[in-house]
């Protein structure tokens, strides 16, 4: 091993292990068919200038409602497969948990003396060999939490750009009204 590896420190094996990480996140782990980096594009609202007519705000409130529609959608499903993950998870950990038991009293069965008869395992040493046993769902629960928090984000972001053109559509009907 190089001095330059020997000398890393954790944080700098972590950091890139994160960035490389997000990177596969944005552009090449896919939501519905497509990366993040490409619904960041179909959900993108241009910001409003100050000087809007009422037929902008008109087309801006239109876009606005199309891209929480989209937002919606999307969070719900995220939202519903994540929670379903965290279900298939608690199940499948705990008849994991109950199969290596049962291994273990069946194999003790079979030992004449109780020297060679295998003890249970810690609930901790247990709850390990389970986890090894479904990696597979912690890594999609582990990716569908990701799409879940990505998704919350964009709907709590809509939902304070919808509170702001109320308001905004609310002040502009009141100035029309006025001249």
């Amino acid at each position: 091993m190089s001095d330059e590896i020997e000398n890393k420190s954790i944080f700098e094996y972590s950091q890139e292990s994160y960035e490389t990480l997000f990177s596969m996140f944005e552009t090449e782990m896919k939501f519905k068919g497509y990366s993040i980096e490409e619904w960041l594009v179909a959900i993108k609202i241009k910001p409003i200038s100050e000087d809007v007519s009422m037929s902008d705000l008109e087309r801006y409130t239109v876009k606005i409602s199309n891209v929480t529609d989209i937002i919606l959608e999307n969070y719900s499903l995220s939202k519903a497969n994540y929670t379903g993950l965290k279900s298939s998870i608690e199940r499948a950990m705990a008849v994991s948990k109950a199969f290596i038991l049962q291994d273990i009293e069946a194999k003790n069965k079979l030992e004449a003396t109780p020297a060679k008869r295998m003890k249970n395992p810690t609930a901790d040493i247990l709850e390990t060999q389970a986890y090894t046993k479904n990696l597979e769902l912690h890594h999609n629960l582990a990716v569908s939490e990701m799409f879940f928090a990505f998704w919350e984000a964009q709907y709590k972001k809509i939902n304070l750009l919808n509170q702001r053109v109320t308001s905004l559509n609310i002040l502009k009907n009141i100035e029309s009204k006025n001249s």
